[in-house]
């Protein structure tokens, strides 16, 4: 996970040769909206950017930061919106730090995806996904559960093949699956994608009580507030 973090400058360098307009059209839409975060592209990316998040402990809010950037925000679960914070909310916030970077997927005796066919598998059963090609895995915290993206449509080549797999064409997904039994949890979230290439990585707070979806360098979020 945290190689494709650390080569987010070079895939920006070739989305930005590739003269993709400022004006996106969605290549997948959400039942959690696509979060803009301009505030983040002043800059080239740098070796070792990656997200941060915690819970605000007194509000409940959500936020957000860019190793490399000074701008915070925040997301309140219920006007599902960013609004800017300020570094000494951040220091005030109180809940621990999640440093997305670092989360990883569940060991691979547990809950995988072939890398062939895309298919999840847990232990040696495989799983029904809502889109038919799995793309990734983050366990959460105390490893109950697993955050799991898969894609209606075809996967895209890798553009740094040696970091994993590219971007997927159609509607994405969010589904729950708990640890260590493989079952699926809940009903699937619709994830907006800006652009068929992207590629979105998932990062778990520190409380399970969220998962953030973000392009790998972070011109946009998406934010699943997990209830159980």
């Amino acid at each position: 996970m945290l190689g494709l973090y650390t080569a987010a400058a070079v895939i920006a360098s070739v989305v930005m040769t590739a003269g993709i307009p400022a004006a996106w059209q969605l290549a997948s839409v959400g039942d959690v909206a696509l979060l803009k975060t301009p505030a983040w592209l002043s800059g080239a990316p740098t070796y070792g950017d990656q997200l941060v998040i915690r819970r605000d402990i007194q509000t409940g809010s959500l936020l957000l930061k860019h190793t490399n950037r000074e701008t915070v925000y925040r997301h309140q679960p219920r006007a599902g919106v960013l609004s800017q914070a300020t570094p000494e909310e951040w220091l005030r916030a109180g809940g621990p730090i999640a440093e997305c970077g670092k989360q990883t997927a569940p060991p691979q005796d547990v809950l995988r995806i072939e890398q062939q066919s895309h298919q999840l598998v847990a232990g040696q059963r495989h799983l029904s996904t809502a889109g038919r090609n799995a793309l990734s895995l983050a366990v959460s915290p105390g490893n109950r559960f697993a955050a799991v993206l898969s894609a209606a449509g075809e996967i895209h080549p890798s553009i740094l093949p040696a970091l994993g797999a590219g971007g997927a064409a159609g509607q994405h997904y969010h589904q729950l699956v708990s640890l260590p039994d493989g079952a699926v949890v809940g009903k699937a979230v619709r994830i907006p994608v800006g652009r068929d290439y992207d590629v979105l990585t998932a990062c778990w707070s520190l409380d399970s009580r969220a998962v953030v979806y973000s392009d790998v360098v972070f011109s946009y979020l998406s934010i699943v507030e997990i209830a159980l």
